[in-house]
């Protein structure tokens, strides 16, 4: 064989190879309370910073936060505190497809103590007001979540508080959180994905306006005056 053509087949191989997959890389024993932990996500390039999500359940008490480092590599930083196992899941749309790796975290056992220093829970600010989105995440389209990442991103610019939920979110006592209880009064009958204007107000959503999430241009203009 000769060698032009060797090259040319190497050539063929690199250009078909598929880019580096997702990975989720960090300690793989149990934390404790509160214990803050970093997980490093392999295989993201700066183009996909754009497109990727992070999300996490159960969803209470936990605090979990994306950030790059000086060398610009994706870090998510996690700790929980409560006892339990944790979903962490990191995903990214390419060429319309949606790749992901996801971890289980388990916190504390049954010989942890309880947390002697526990956060006060904040107080809610009557006017603040949020965005939640209610979508299936089982169904999810490419489509559907290219488009709440855009949404994110619009709510972003504006200092707006937004969350995305699934229907049947339930906390780590297999019961309706209460920031959610309104909301999935509100959405029983509702044709998913909706997107929510709410009102935060004593640790509950209260539900000001809902309407099918169809389009960009027309969550936007639903969205509104929200501040």
């Amino acid at each position: 064989m000769k060698f032009a053509t060797i090259n040319a087949i190497f050539l063929s191989l690199v250009l078909l190879a598929p880019a580096y997959a997702i990975e989720l890389i960090g300690p793989e024993e149990p934390i404790s309370i509160g214990e803050i932990v970093d997980f490093a996500v392999g295989g993201m390039t700066d183009a996909d910073l754009e497109n990727s999500d992070v999300t996490h359940y159960p969803r209470e008490k936990v605090r979990c936060k994306p950030y790059l480092t000086w060398g610009k590599k994706p870090m998510i930083e996690f700790s929980a505190r409560r006892t339990g196992k944790y979903l962490l899941k990191v995903s990214v749309v390419r060429d319309g497809k949606i790749e992901t790796d996801e971890r289980i975290i388990v916190v504390g056992g049954e010989d942890d103590e309880p947390d002697p220093f526990p956060e006060p829970e904040p107080e809610p600010n009557p006017e603040d007001m949020a965005i939640v989105i209610v979508s299936e995440s089982a169904d999810r389209s490419p489509t559907e979540a290219i488009l709440h990442q855009q949404i994110r991103n619009y709510l972003k610019g504006k200092s707006i508080a937004w969350k995305i939920a699934d229907p049947n979110t339930l906390n780590q006592d297999d019961e309706i959180p209460e920031w959610f209880k309104n909301i999935n009064q509100k959405i029983v009958t509702s044709t998913l994905p909706v997107i929510v204007k709410a009102g935060i107000k004593d640790g509950g959503y209260s539900v000001i306006a809902v309407e099918p999430l169809t389009t960009f241009d027309a969550a936007t203009q639903f969205i509104g005056g929200a501040k």
